[in-house]
């Protein structure tokens, strides 16, 4: 009796266990193991392992349930680290910041104009463009607080005209070609603004109203432009972790430059975009269905 009872208890492991030794696991090409996973699931769920395929979760829950149901080349053991959802950032200008990177060399922070030089020469080397253009100094913050001239400016780009606003927006330095561009010489004057001068003739600086009469010369940003302010804007945001943004105001063009881009596989963050409230966008967009991307 005890001999058949053992048998049977046999016989009935093997049924219990034949599924799962012979069960066909899936391939994926990632799976995550023995992490602290964030599921932001009705109930607010931590895990610790994942199988991802296609760029899309396919199985979640411990790491033994994920590797008995899944196999992978690229297996990525989390040691116990954290693993957040994608973020979202509600309110931001996602176009603008691509655009301030890189046609804007930053100089927020300097410590003298000569270091400004060597940043804007940089900034033009990672970035090329014939018009060089920055944005963030402070006189204050030099050991001479004077306002610059655009003499250094001149000798670093004699042919490339250069417009660097200040930290405030209140005034910017621009070199001679960017100046003779925009028509300021000595005779030059502007209400509710001033025109740096020495020895009878511009030094640069324009502060207030008279900014407007470089501005409206600076040439509009090309699609080309805009796509790769787009594109690095996107790396920037997948490298601390936000998959998708509202850009809170866009005209039309840029609005169909995202959605091309989307549909080309070039942007992969999902854009939630704002219509800047202006006839043009308004006409094109009142009778047409909304523009979906990600």
């Amino acid at each position: 009796m005890k001999t058949i009872l053992s048998k049977f208890k046999i016989l009935i492991f093997l049924i219990m266990i034949t599924p799962t030794l012979f069960a066909q696991k899936t391939d994926v090409d990632l799976i995550v193991t023995n992490a602290k996973i964030y599921t932001v699931n009705e109930l607010f769920d931590v895990t610790n392992a994942m199988a991802i395929n296609n760029g899309k979760f396919i199985g979640i829950g411990t790491t033994e349930e994920i590797l008995a149901s899944f196999t992978s080349e690229n297996i990525i053991d989390a040691k116990n680290s954290f693993i957040d959802p994608g973020f979202n950032d509600c309110h931001s200008h996602f176009l603008g910041y691509g655009m301030t990177k890189t046609k804007y060399a930053n100089l927020v922070g300097t410590n003298s104009f000569d270091e400004i030089i060597e940043i804007i020469k940089q900034h033009n080397k990672l970035y090329p463009s014939k018009w060089v253009l920055g944005r963030g100094w402070d006189q204050n913050d030099w050991e001479d607080i004077a306002f610059p001239t655009k003499d250094k400016l001149d000798k670093a780009f004699p042919n490339n005209p250069v417009v660097l606003t200040r930290i405030d927006g209140h005034a910017v330095i621009a070199n001679s070609a960017a100046l003779k561009l925009a028509g300021i010489d000595a005779n030059s004057t502007i209400e509710g603004g001033e025109i740096k001068m020495q020895n009878n003739e511009p030094t640069g600086v324009l502060i207030d109203n008279a900014i407007d009469l470089i501005r409206r010369v600076i040439p509009e940003f090309s699609i080309d432009e805009k796509a790769e302010a787009l594109k690095v804007a996107q790396k920037d945001c997948f490298d601390v972790g936000l998959t998708s943004v509202t850009d809170a105001g866009l005209d039309k063009d840029e609005i169909l430059l995202i959605n091309e881009l989307q549909k080309n596989g070039e942007l992969n963050i999902r854009v939630y975009a704002m219509v800047s409230p202006n006839k043009e966008n308004f006409d094109y967009f009142f009778s047409k269905k909304p523009i979906r991307n990600g």
